[in-house]
Parts: structure tokens; C-alpha cells; sequence
């Protein structure tokens, strides 16, 4: 994957370019779906493998899922997928993840049922209490607690 290794959690896409090889596997619980795009939108062609994407593309992607369960309608499967192309082309807006705040992520999404908190997320990601809920925020436009609460509602 270009030089990628690590975790991929919710609300990321990583980008694997035609001919690459990579030993991606998706954990069993999670979601994800594979787009073969005969080429990137320009936003994804200049940036690194991985990123957060936005909170539309991800309500478009549970609108893709429970699409694909429905018989196809090849009228309505253009336009999905031409949708799905300009939104990956405003990918480009969304940080980068810090390999410290994946970590705690990652952690989160091992069982999201557990008191996650903000000094065990921090000793998770190796990071002062005070640093770890600046760079979480940065990096996932929430904080814990608004991330914690999104990702129960999500997987109910």
C-alpha cells in the first residue's frame, strides 16, 4: 500500500493504487467497501494513503450498504457511483491521521462498550492527558466523548 502498514478504524479510507501490493485485511465486525475507480479523483492522487473522511461521504457509504442488500438498478448504480466520485474528490480537506491518535482509536473500536477515558485513551496513545484531547480533536474534528458517543450509535 505505498508504504503503509498500520490500522485502518472507522471513519478512514486508504487508498491502494492499481498494481500495488498490499496484504490489506479488514477485521471480521468491520464495514468497508472497495471501489475500483478506473482513475482517482485529482484530490486523492496527490495525497498520502490514508485519511478521515467527512461526515457526508460517510452517511453516503451506509446509503451505498443498504443499496447493494436492494436489487440493482442500473439507472440508480450511475449515479451512485458518480456521486461517490465527486465526493472522494472533496476528500482533500481532511487531516491526516496521527499514528498516536490511531492507536487510541483503534483501542476504542476493540470495545466500544468499555468507560473509555481521556487518561486511558492518552496512556494509550503515549501522550499527556492535556496533548491527547488537543491532537484528538484535531485530528478527528470530535472530542472523545462526542467520538465515543457517534461510534455506539453507529455500530446500535
Amino acid at each position: 500500500m505505498d508504504g503503509y502498514s498500520g490500522s485502518v478504524s472507522a471513519g478512514e479510507l486508504i487508498v491502494i493504487r492499481s498494481g500495488a501490493c498490499h496484504e490489506f485485511r479488514a477485521q471480521e465486525a468491520a464495514k468497508f467497501i472497495v471501489v475500483d475507480l478506473d482513475n482517482l479523483p485529482e484530490a486523492l492522487n496527490h495525497t498520502q494513503v490514508k485519511l478521515h473522511i467527512s461526515e457526508t461521504l460517510n452517511a453516503y457509504l451506509t446509503f451505498i450498504e443498504q443499496q447493494l442488500l436492494e436489487a440493482v438498478n442500473p439507472v440508480l448504480d450511475k449515479s451512485v457511483r458518480e456521486l461517490l466520485w465527486l465526493l472522494l474528490h472533496e476528500q482533500t480537506g481532511h487531516r491526516l491521521c496521527d499514528a498516536r491518535i490511531e492507536q487510541a482509536v483503534a483501542h476504542i473500536h476493540t470495545d466500544l462498550s468499555a468507560s473509555h477515558t481521556v487518561r486511558s485513551l492518552a496512556a494509550v496513545a503515549c501522550l499527556s492527558p492535556t496533548q491527547f484531547k488537543k491532537r484528538f480533536h484535531q485530528a478527528m474534528q470530535y472530542t472523545t466523548q462526542q467520538y465515543l458517543i457517534r461510534a455506539r450509535m453507529e455500530r446500535a
